[in-house]
């Protein structure tokens, strides 16, 4: 019996530590009639960590906040990294037209409204509904300055909380004349 119960607890234990992540994509809007408010409180987060890297002779003074600085093959680097599955807000969007969206500034870093990163489509192809928005790189600007990537991190959403915009979604039962 005792047996049995622990192993049930254990099961709940780890289906519920486990937690799913999907491609956020325009095809992911429209199928759950996101608004562009659900867009604005919706956690975002990186396929995989990724590295902005700049050449630099500032002091510590100068680092942007949250990066670092590092000597590598005798060059003095400055250094963000973003770990894979951080969560960011999307503060500014591009939607040419309802449910549509090209790109999404994304901030990782609590209270700094001003700087941010741009995932984008890539607006060249024609359907653009199932592609995932990314990163592109290898030039990036932030915080002023110019930085460059070698990695493309895809944009992730929690499956539970698009589960959570779906049942949002009401309709209504229609009314007969009497």
């Amino acid at each position: 019996m005792w047996l049995r119960l622990l192993a049930f607890m254990s099961l709940i234990f780890i289906s519920s530590a486990c937690t799913s992540y999907i491609p956020f994509t325009n095809k992911l809007v429209v199928d759950t009639h996101m608004t562009d408010h659900d867009i604005r409180t919706l956690a975002f987060y990186p396929s995989t960590t990724f590295e902005l890297q700049r050449r630099t002779s500032e002091t510590s003074m100068g680092v942007t906040k949250g990066g670092e600085l590092k000597y590598m093959r005798g060059e003095q680097l400055e250094i963000i990294r973003v770990k894979k599955k951080t969560p960011g807000l999307a503060l500014h969007f591009n939607s040419p037209s309802p449910r549509t969206y090209t790109a999404l500034d994304l901030s990782f870093v609590p209270g700094d409204d001003k700087n941010t990163l741009t995932f984008e489509i890539d607006a060249a192809v024609e359907n653009q509904s199932e592609l995932r928005f990314q990163l592109f790189g290898p030039i990036i600007f932030y915080d002023g300055k110019t930085w460059q990537m070698a990695q493309k991190p895809q944009l992730l959403v929690k499956a539970k909380d698009v589960h959570k915009l779906k049942k949002k979604l009401q309709t209504l039962p229609g009314r007969l004349a009497p």
